[in-house]
């Protein structure tokens, strides 16, 4: 029995090897053995926000790609450049920082949308948590097809390298704003009516007036808006807003964790060298600035009103006791460092670590 015996024990534990040795590393995290329960819910929305900060997205590039190409700023800096000439292409930075950094949070929010559903948790927590992950792809679906045109609607999770995957289609530009709309709309019943720093139905409502505005629908933009403003209030002045956190003015608030402002680099893009950090080509003079005494009737600033505009009543620190901006005036650094840069702080902004910086708008003459 013995010489039989070991033969087809042998047999055995080679049929069935195949499947011993066929399993999933264990030590991997994939979707589907990641999202099982309440805090892996949270962890994934976490994620989903953090590619907000993202440098193609409100880190940077969202915001210099809609300033450049107007009057508003000019640069000689790179590829910003190429967005100042209105000669940009598919290899400017800007151009392909965007659209990655958009699609990277469009990915994190479907993982949100195709998992989350199926965690036992809270339901009302779980609700919340689905709206804010459709506000967040409908926010970058709006961005990109503003900036791009008609763009792969990917609304499930990248989870194969398969050319069916990869390779998806353009949808046309009706497709997308519908599908924008879509997510708005069945958000706004889902997530809170109020947090201080996440979605809420007040930034529902202000991202589908704009959308509506965007394709000149205007009485669903007037109605989104009116709920929007029958849900806030203003600030009764300008210092009040100071520290610029969570004010009752803020639609749409995110703050990430970190030393402050760490790692951001809009502080030193809207302020020349000092106070900024180090001197570099900044974006933040308007395209047709020369100072008043040589400017020509052609320039933005011929027609700046220095006298009787508060904003250029006072150089420097904007202090507590002041309802409006002041200003500083660039000139000791190189190329756009030369110039009126907004100052909009209550105290030095010490460059990438400023814990009081409000990036409102670039220049003077733009607020």
């Amino acid at each position: 029995m013995k010489k039989i015996f070991i033969p087809i024990l042998a047999l055995t534990l080679l049929s069935t090897g195949c499947d011993v040795l066929d399993k999933n590393p264990l030590p991997s995290i994939t979707p589907e053995n990641f999202f099982t329960s309440a805090d892996d819910a949270e962890a994934g929305l976490t994620a989903a926000y953090d590619a907000l900060q993202g440098t193609g997205l409100y880190g940077q590039d969202m915001i210099v790609v809609g300033e450049m190409p107007s009057d508003n700023c000019t640069s000689a800096n790179g590829d910003v450049a190429a967005l100042e000439n209105i000669t940009w292409n598919s290899t400017t930075g800007q151009v392909r920082s965007i659209y990655r950094d958009s699609y990277i949070g469009i990915n994190r929010a479907n993982s949100i949308l195709k998992y989350v559903p199926a965690i036992d948790m809270p339901e009302a927590r779980k609700n919340q948590i689905l709206g804010e992950a459709r506000f967040l792809r409908a926010l970058h679906f709006f961005n990109l097809v503003k900036l791009y045109g008609g763009v792969p609607l990917r609304l499930e999770p990248t989870e194969t390298g398969t050319t069916e995957v990869l390779n998806l289609s353009r949808a046309t530009v009706e497709a997308v704003y519908a599908q924008v709309i879509q997510d708005l709309t069945t958000a706004e019943p889902l997530v809170a009516a109020s947090n201080a720093t996440r979605v809420t139905q007040n930034a529902v409502n202000a991202l589908l007036a704009r959308v509506y505005l965007t394709q000149r629908q205007w009485a669903p933009a007037q109605a989104a808006a009116g709920k929007v403003l029958s849900g806030g209030a203003l600030a009764t002045s300008f210092k009040t807003l100071f520290p610029a956190d969570n004010k009752s003015e803020s639609i749409f608030e995110v703050q990430f964790a970190g030393s402050n402002d760490g790692g951001n680099i809009l502080p030193d893009l809207l302020l020349p060298s000092p106070p900024a950090t180090y001197s570099f080509p900044k974006f933040s003079i308007p395209t047709l600035y020369r100072p008043q005494a040589s400017a020509q009737p052609t320039d933005l600033t011929f027609v700046v009103d220095t006298l009787s505009d508060k904003r250029w009543s006072f150089q420097g620190v904007t202090n507590a006791g002041r309802d409006h901006a002041s200003y500083v005036d660039g000139g000791r650094g190189t190329g756009n460092d030369d110039g009126p840069f907004v100052y909009k702080w209550p105290g030095n902004p010490n460059g990438f670590n400023s814990p009081t910086t409000r990036t409102c708008c670039a220049t003077l003459m733009s607020c």
